[in-house]
């Protein structure tokens, strides 16, 4: 029998090209209740890690969505991206209230340029109450 409270979701956000600046921008709602329980990354360009870095953060940005961001995993600048290559992150502070913003974070330093990367984000509703 299917259990939809243990069912477990994927959401896939994309940055199609280079948007030259640091930026936070609020990806996902959470509309009840819920727990990231894993993410994910790849790029399809090398991005060095010498001097032209990509720092991936996934945020939890509160109900108002403009709240002191809590981290919930990084995808540190200073191992590069290799090309093709997804990573995984560790993820923490996982649990996110009814309400609450999911956010991605890019912080590029010099001209760190991601091409095509996606970023998966595995959830489940419900089944963490905060």
């Amino acid at each position: 029998m299917f259990n939809a409270r243990l069912h477990p979701f994927s959401q896939v956000f994309r940055l199609e090209a280079d948007p030259g600046a640091d930026f936070i921008a609020n990806v996902f709602r959470f509309p009840t209740a819920g727990q990231v329980l894993g993410v994910y990354a790849v790029n399809d360009a090398a991005i060095a890690n010498a001097t032209n870095m990509v720092a991936i953060h996934i945020l939890n940005k509160g109900t108002t969505g403009t709240a002191t961001a809590t981290t919930v995993t990084t995808f540190a600048d200073t191992v590069g991206w290799t090309e093709d290559v997804p990573r995984t992150g560790t993820v923490a502070n996982t649990k996110f209230a009814s309400g609450e913003w999911l956010a991605i974070s890019y912080d590029e330093t010099n001209t760190g340029l991601p091409t095509r990367m996606a970023i998966q984000v595995d959830y489940m509703l419900n089944a963490y109450e905060n």
